[in-house]
Formats: structure tokens, sequence, C-alpha cells
């Protein structure tokens, strides 16, 4: 009797989820959740991209640039002078197109 991955894999829950040009493959429920979920966090920290589904996210720095100045003035700098005020976002990308979520304030090196 010839036993293929198919096989084995049947009735089992699965999870492929690709960061960077990686794949991280988890088989059955439960086991490793934690893991996965460490492991994507950890990416999207890194600033690399995540897609599981069809369905990609990464993170993305947007400076705060006030309209009403202009030039350097229109930034609020960091007492050290090499980074400006911005915020992070997570951006999701889907078939329905790409949104944004905001994810904290944070200094930008410039």
């Amino acid at each position: 009797m010839t036993t293929t991955i198919k096989s084995l894999l049947a009735g089992a829950t699965s999870r492929v989820v690709r960061i960077g040009d990686t794949m991280h493959v988890q088989i059955g429920s439960g086991v490793g959740e934690d893991a996965i979920e460490r492991t994507i966090n950890s990416a999207l920290r890194r600033g690399e991209t995540v897609t599981e589904r069809g369905i990609s996210r990464w993170m993305e720095d947007v400076e705060d640039v006030d309209a009403t100045q202009s030039g350097s003035s229109a930034y609020v700098w960091h007492a050290d002078g090499n980074r400006v005020r911005g915020t992070r976002f997570e951006v999701t990308k889907t078939s329905a197109g790409l949104s944004r979520r905001k994810i904290r304030k944070v200094w930008i090196k410039i």
C-alpha cells in the first residue's frame, strides 16, 4: 500500500504563510498556533511582507507633515535632529484593494 502526503493530511487543518521568500507551513490544529503568530508578528516588525490566503500585510511608516508649514518646519523633529515624528500603519492588500490601520506614533530616521 502506498501512502501519499495527501492521504496523510486528509482531514487535518493546515496553514500556509509566506514571509518574504520563505513558506511556513503548519499542519494540525492548536499545535504551534502561538509559534506561527509570533513568527508573523516578528516578521511584520522587521518590515517584511506576510502573505496568507492571498492577503498580504506589511508595516509602513509615514512622516507626519503640517501642511500649513513649508520645508523642514513642516516636521516635528526629535531632539537628536536625525528623526521626525510619524505614524506606523499596517497595510493590508486584498482583492478589494488596500486598507491601512493605524498602529502607533513612531520616530522615523531621516
